[in-house]
């Protein structure tokens, strides 16, 4: 009987647990080994949550985990090739409602979407648009709070925008354009605003909705180049040192956006390319608001969308290789550039020599994406081209590069190792204790790993070198130069001696791991002998591959596949020539024959057999040279491995070869015919040599020498009797016997008229194909012979092979298309596949990978073992059969948030440690595992005393890929330190008005610095930091400007800012031919004379405002009124008017803190409400105004008692919501500390939420008793 659970082959006698972990290493689960590239996956390369890759490889998505580059699952229902994939991002709140999970989109060329469901390998829904090609998709950046964050976008050629569900597969609304469209990006920073790359133009909509399909068909801005009108008063002698400058790149010719609905602009230079036709990519910039990137093959632009003009730019040396593909980076101001040699640069942003910017200065206004570090090169061929390049998004410190063989580059940005002289010691270097838990001043470990991109520089990186900024180099992710630029954690380390040392860094990409690639189609595939109760302890499932193209450099190349692990284990370089067979001799060693094309006129060749032992690697030739003959057709090894069979094609004889001596035992005579098909039987002689053979161990360990002594003379060891059968091209059957060095023709019998193309022998079973499609099978024991077609008329079986285990009698026959699956027991068809109905590519050749599990080899390069069933390749992923990692998409739901919720506190204990024995889970050692793939020096930081709890929720943030949490702990912790800074230094400041000794300890108090949020934080930046930046944009606006809509903006931007003078400049720079010179000359007196007026006056400019606004002129109307001061008022109107984002701006750049607080709560109660549903942002916007108790209250509402309770708890770490005796905040306190502790105990900390009841008093007693009572009643 044929066993049906998924095991492999093994006698009656072995025991079989699943649960044994020493059997993970010989079990076979369908899955598919991909191999060669489509031209079409050229852009189906993604890094998604949790550290995985996916590709599209022909028409299959393969994940590969990137921390051991392994093939983690391959996802196959397409019908043709993918050429997209996108990972969907974890940026929402986990808990047992919506649970970690691995989940991406694909599509193909023939229009169909799937939606995947990557660990249970399944697909959740499948959905097109009149099968329309997708040439373009992503997921919702911005989506609804409680939506199934599974809101996808697609772009439909030529021109249809669709948003769909891709969970259901529903579609939400269709939107038509007017001109064809190649992709499209969202704004990170503003979700109502989309570009996308035309025909010829950028188009921008401004009006995207999840509720609507867009209104309007965009605005469509064309490349215009320029030359600079604005002044330059550097001398020659700055400007021929800036040219001779690496950072004079920069050319002076200006491009900029020109909104024309008709047609195309083409003022453009000689020289420069400005042709949209030729770009490639379109895509914002996550680190800074407004900036557009386009990337050409040798330029790349960096267009500010609020003046429409070019603000950076990179240009190639014509040495440097052309780009591919770039990805910017959210973390810090930095891009990654995939050149064409597979090369990638990492390119960080900085502004000019003088390190601000100045209007007057070209120069020192450029923003130059400084080349930083380089990865080497590949050399690339026609067989071997770069494909695609992608980054994690969580760290960003790692990245990588798919090929067009296959084959994935992954890389790691580093900082150059620490020298004696930058390295910091215990007595002349420490953090200060802003870094620290309040209270404490301890020095961090040094070897702990960066873990974010910001740990390598910090955001505002001096350009005056190739260095970087002083960096510690292995800091902990608590400082400055970890994630302390990102959460203001604190600042770099301070010498306490010699506060000038400091010392650059270097950055360097290093490959950290490569999937290598299979050889190219078509395959020749063996595996190896099957799995029995003596070679259990060390069998290992493995398959011997090779190419018979022999392309790419692959020409005798054997390749040795692990398909448990689903590992390339072994690659050796066994011939010169393309090898045609292999066959194993036992567990360790292969023979494999290799010849080159024959001769077009003889057809003769030069055949080669070696021997090869896997172990070693050590190879020899067999038959030496023979010189030229006919090619060899096959290869047989015996059951016993102790013969070797070579058939020739006509006209030579086969001849029989003994593997012990390695000496020729018979070469058939020259009349004897030419054999088509040869097999060896399974049995060996009678009784007492089958009994013999087992005693000597004969079939285990076959060949009596090691491979590196052949030549020697070997010991002399007993023979056996085997046997073999053999047809000629008439039909004629041959029975041979071969015992030493005697060859015997035993029997001959006539099978039919036609040539034997295949045969098969297992137990007294014999099974033969022939050329009329018709099946022999021949019972040996009973004496019977029957023959029948083949089903619906297969045609020709080409290859035939009985399954592996003790009385498994199923055979796999492979016909040009597809394969049949039999039980010559029953003679029934068991399965049956056909290409390309059920498989797209042509099969090339087939094994067992099991006793229940065909592999099968097909023509798009690509390996896949089945089922027996033959109807699916994909099996779901168990964590217990995959490397240990942090994932929780693999964890049960409740250890991994057990996990992580001893990553972020443990304050019921009294030393911090991953102790898991007073947990009540199921699986505890699943913790253990799960930790232990984390490195050492991270786990050790974590485990310090001194850590704060915010700091750790931002840790566990990010090895967990949550997004949201990774933006909420970096903003609390920013805030907490400045305002703990703030109450420490107006505590200090009224102590030192009374003794005046103190003002060298103000002093010092006051020089701690705590950095800011970097740029992609925008408006959560503090009030100070964020006008600073719109002070220097405006500057570098200026510094830009080409033209007079140019300057109109940066007259609006100075008057908003209250810079009246440079607007008065700008004013007066109008030129007199122009039609504004009247109104502008006009407008630059009434700016010039605004401050000195009367209040009567000022009354006038705010009434002629109000009507401005009334009348639709809403942007001169609050020009006004911030040139009378009233900015206040401008808010106000520009909320009423629904222009919340300009609002914002205006508040945090102008006001002061209580009236822009004003404005705030204002935006706050908008993301609120039902039609924006932006709560998750309205919590980022009440913790930047340090409202923690607001922010405390609103998560609670909101469902996130977990999050909200650690909230608390960090707070009251700083001294804050920790002593409130209002009665509102204490209610709300026992609430939240209730919830979470209710969390912990669903979770199995049980000793923690007993922990924080006590602190609850009677209330906390209820809730012990109430969950006691609910696990009883369980």
């Amino acid at each position: 009987m044929i066993p049906s659970d998924n095991r492999p082959s093994q006698p009656e006698t072995a025991h079989w647990d699943p649960n044994n972990p020493e059997l993970q290493s010989v079990f076979v689960k369908p899955r598919v080994f991909p191999g060669l590239l489509n031209s079409l996956n050229k852009r189906a390369f993604d890094w998604g949550p949790h550290s995985h890759v996916a590709y599209g490889c022909q028409n299959v998505i393969a994940v590969v985990t990137a921390h051991n580059s392994r093939v983690f699952q391959v996802l196959e229902a397409h019908r043709a090739a993918v050429i997209n994939v996108k990972w969907r991002s974890e940026d929402y709140h986990h808990d047992e409602a919506t649970p970690y999970s691995m989940k991406l989109v694909s599509a193909d060329s023939s229009g169909w979407l799937i939606s995947w469901d990557v660990v249970k390998g399944r697909n959740l829904a499948e959905f097109h648009d009149n099968r329309q090609p997708v040439v373009d998709m992503s997921w919702l950046i911005h989506q609804p709070f409680g939506s199934n964050h599974d809101l996808l976008a697609t772009l439909h050629s030529p021109y249809n925008l669709i948003l769909w569900e891709a969970d259901t597969g529903n579609r939400l609304w269709k939107k038509s354009f007017t001109s064809e469209l190649y992709s499209f990006t969202f704004d990170s920073f503003d979700p109502n605003r989309v570009a996308f790359l035309s025909n010829n133009c950028i188009l921008l909509v401004d009006d995207f909705s999840v509720s609507k399909s867009p209104s309007s068909n965009g605005k469509k801005y064309f490349i215009a180049s320029q030359t600079s009108t604005s002044s330059d008063s550097s001398s020659p002698e700055d400007k021929h040192h800036s040219l001779s400058d690496t950072r004079a790149a920069i050319k002076r010719v200006t491009r900029m956006l020109v909104f024309n609905e008709r047609e195309e602009t083409t003022n453009k230079p000689a020289g420069t390319s400005t042709n949209l036709n030729d770009c490639l990519q379109v895509e914002f910039i996550k680190a800074r608001r407004d900036i557009l990137l386009l990337l050409y093959p040798r330029e790349v632009l960096f267009i500010d969308l609020h003046v429409f003009q070019t603000v950076s730019y990179i240009s190639l040396d014509k040495p440097v290789s052309s780009l591919l593909r770039c990805v910017p980076c959210r973390s810090r101001d930095a891009v990654l550039c995939l050149h064409e040699n597979g090369a990638v640069s990492l390119r960080v942003c900085g502004v000019g020599r003088s390190g601000s910017v100045s209007p007057q200065s070209h120069d020192s206004s450029d923003i130059i994406y400084d080349l930083r570090a380089t990865s080497e090169s590949i050399r690339v061929s026609k067989s071997l081209k770069p494909f695609s390049l992608c980054v994690n998004p969580i760290s960003e410190l790692n990245f990588s590069v798919i090929f067009s063989d296959g084959r994935i580059y992954l890389y790691s940005v580093m900082s150059s190792p620490r020298t004696q002289t930058n390295k910091p010691s215990g007595s002349n270097y420490c953090y200060p204790t802003s870094l620290n838990s309040p209270g404490r001043d301890r020095i961090f470990p040094k070897d702990c790993p960066n873990i974010i991109l910001s740990d390598l520089f910090s955001p505002t990186t001096s350009l005056e070198s190739d260095d970087g900024p002083p960096v510690h180099i292995g800091a902990p992710p608590t400082s400055a130069a970890a994630v302390a630029p990102l959460v203001g954690s604190g600042a770099p380390p301070v010498p306490t001696t010699d506060t000038t040392a400091q010392h650059p860094i270097t950055l360097r990409i290093i490959t950290s791991g490569i999937l290598p690639p299979l050889v190219p189609p078509p395959f020749v595939i063996r595996m190896c002998p099957p799995l029995t109760t003596r070679n259990f302890p060390w069998y290992q499932p493995l398959l011997a591959v090779s190419s018979t193209s022999g392309t790419g450099g692959t020409a005798g190349v054997l390749q040795i596949l692990n398909l448990s692990k689903g590992l390339l284990v072994k690659q050796f370089a066994v011939h010169s020539n393309v090898i045609r067979g292999v066959q194993w001799l036992d567990l360790n060693s292969v023979v494999t024959f290799a010849y080159p094309n024959p001769s077009p006129s003889s057809g003769l060749v030069l055949n080669e057999i070696s021997l090869l032992d896997i172990t070693t690697g050590v190879h020899s030739s067999l038959r030496g040279d023979k010189g030229d003959e006919p090619p060899i057709v096959c290869i047989r090894v015996s059951h016993l491995r102790q013969y070797l069979a070579v058939v020739f094609a006509d006209p030579k004889p086969f001849e029989i070869w003994d593997l012990r001596s390695q000496l020729l035992v018979r070469e058939m005579p020259r009349r004897f015919p030419t054999i088509s098909a040869l097999e060896w039987s399974q049995s060996a002689g009678g009784g007492k040599s089958a009994a013999a053979k087992r005693q000597s161990g004969v079939g285990d360990d076959i060949i009596g020498l090691e491979i590196g002594d052949l030549g020697s003379t070997p010991q002399r060891r007993a023979s056996f009797r085997e046997h073999f059968v053999c047809s000629d091209y008439t039909g004629m059957l041959y029975h041979f016997t071969v015992e030493g060095n005697v060859v015997r023709d035993s029997n001959r019998i006539p099978v039919g008229n036609s040539q034997i193309t295949c045969m098969s022998w297992k137990a007294d079973t014999v099974v033969l194909a022939d050329t009329d499609a018709n099946i022999h099978l021949w019972d040996l024991k009973a004496r019977l012979s029957r023959t029948f077609p083949t089903s619906q008329q297969r045609g020709i079986a080409r290859k035939a092979r009985f399954a592996p285990g003790k009385g498994n009698l199923n055979i796999i026959l492979l016909y040009n298309d597809g394969i049949d699956v039999w039980d010559t027991r029953a003679v029934e068809l068991v399965s049956s596949l056909r290409s390309p109905k059920d498989l797209v590519a042509k099969l090339v050749d087939v094994d067992w990978a099991s006793s229940d599990k065909p592999v099968l080899a097909s023509s798009d390069g690509c390996l896949r073992v089945f089922d027996l069933g033959l109807t699916t390749t994909t099996s779901s992923i168990d964590f217990a059969r995959c490397a240990p990692s942090l994932n929780p998409a693999l964890l049960p739901h409740r250890e991994a948030m057990a996990l992580k919720s001893l990553i972020q506190n443990q304050d019921w204990r009294e030393n911090f440690s991953f102790n898991f024995t007073d947990l009540k889970l199921d699986n505890q050692e699943i913790l253990s595992v799960s930790l232990r793939s984390l490195d050492n020096s991270l786990v050790n930081f974590i485990s310090s005393s001194y850590i704060s709890i915010s700091l750790r929720c931002f840790i566990a943030a990010m090895l967990y890929s949550d997004q949201f949490e990774m933006r909420l702990w970096a903003v609390l912790l920013f805030y907490l330190k400045k305002e703990k800074s703030r109450v420490s230094s107006a505590n200090q400041r009224a102590a030192s008005s009374e003794v005046e000794s103190s003002s060298a300890n103000q002093s010092a108090a006051s020089s701690e610095v705590v950095l800011g949020l970097d740029s992609s934080y925008d408006v959560l930046c503090d009030s100070s930091m964020f006008r600073a930046t719109q002070i220097e944009r405006s500057a570098l606006h200026d510094a830009k400007r080409s033209t007079y809509e140019q300057t109109k903006r940066c007259v609006e931007t100075c008057l908003l800012l209250g810079n009246t003078e440079r607007a008065v400049q700008l004013l007066l720079e109008t030129d007199p031919g122009s039609d504004s010179f009247y109104t502008d000359c006009m407008s630059a007196c009434l700016v010039a004379n605004v401050n000195s007026s009367s209040g009567l006056s000022l009354s006038t400019v705010k009434l002629v405002a109000t009507h401005l606004i009334a009348n639709g002129r809403l942007s001169e109307g609050v020009q006004l009124l911030c040139m009378i001061g009233k900015s206040l008022d401008a808010c106000k109107y520009l909320m009423t008017y629904n222009c919340w984002n300009r609002a914002v701006w205006l508040a945090k750049a102008t006001l002061p803190p209580e009236e822009c607080g004003e404005v705030l709560r204002r935006w706050i109660d908008y993301l609120s409400s039902a039609k924006v549903n932006r709560k998750d942002l309205a919590v980022l916007v009440w913790v930047s105004q340090g409202e923690f108790l607001r922010a405390v209250e609103l998560l609670h509402s909101l469902g996130y008692g977990d999050t909200a309770g650690l909230v608390l708890l960090a707070c009251r770490q700083f001294g804050f919501l920790g002593g409130t005796e209002q009665t509102r905040a204490q209610t709300l306190c026992t609430s939240v500390l209730g919830n979470y502790a209710r969390h912990l105990w669903s979770v199995g900390l049980q000793s923690a939420a007993e922990y924080y009841c006590k602190e609850l008093g009677d209330r906390g007693e209820d809730i012990i008793a109430e969950l006691t009572l609910a696990d009883d009643g369980m």
